[in-house]
């Protein structure tokens, strides 16, 4: 279902949220294959209902993945209503980054996104490289945007926020350097992923 508002926000109505802008992107996607008017058409009804639910309840994964299908679709269709979801979410997405000055604890989280902007300081949840990664990866987008409009003011502060992320992405990432104590053969294993958190020293296929 591409329907994502629900009087009851669970688990699976977040599910499928993501599962709907996820479908969205890959239709967008065809769009520049095959550009019909129904594809843009469908998106735009699923983007009034995002809007809907979005009001009701702000998810960062969810967020994130909308803001991705919405730019994928503004860059195909040009289409105004597209750029003005993504701004007002992207905007609320950088609210969410970790920024200096942070106490010693939360410093090496730097770059990082909070689950919400009222994310209590003691209640804090340690960050991810894959939460992390998502954001960045929907503010690239929103930057591309912002760069089609000529937006220059955003266009800065997205791309700022993508840098900054990147700072905890390598903090997270195997490198030489935090690998040279493994052998050889092993460390050949390791490079390049990331760990699922600071604090988790383990490398799983989900986390490459």
């Amino acid at each position: 279902s591409l329907n994502p508002a629900s009087p009851a926000v669970t688990a699976t109505t977040i599910d499928q949220q993501i599962r709907s802008a996820q479908a969205i992107l890959a239709l967008m996607k065809s769009y520049a294959r095959s550009p019909q008017k129904w594809k843009s058409t469908l998106a735009k009804q699923w983007l009034s209902l995002s809007e809907k639910a979005w009001e009701t309840r702000q998810d960062r994964e969810v967020t994130s993945w909308e803001i991705i299908a919405c730019g994928e679709a503004f860059l195909q269709t040009k289409e105004k209503v597209f750029a003005d979801v993504i701004y007002r979410r992207s905007d609320w997405l950088c609210k969410l980054q970790y920024e200096m000055p942070l106490d010693a604890d939360r410093a090496p989280w730097l770059g990082a996104f909070r689950i919400s902007p009222k994310e209590p300081a003691l209640k804090a949840v340690e960050p991810t490289s894959g939460d992390c990664g998502l954001c960045a990866q929907a503010l690239v987008k929103a930057s591309r945007v912002a760069e089609e409009q000529d937006d220059q003011a955003r266009l800065t502060k997205y791309v700022a926020s993508v840098e900054l992320s990147f700072q905890f992405l390598r903090a997270i990432q195997f490198s030489q350097a935090f690998t040279n104590h493994f052998a050889d053969w092993y460390r050949r294993l390791l490079l390049g992923g990331f760990r699922r958190r600071l604090s988790a020293g383990r490398l799983t296929l989900m986390d490459h």
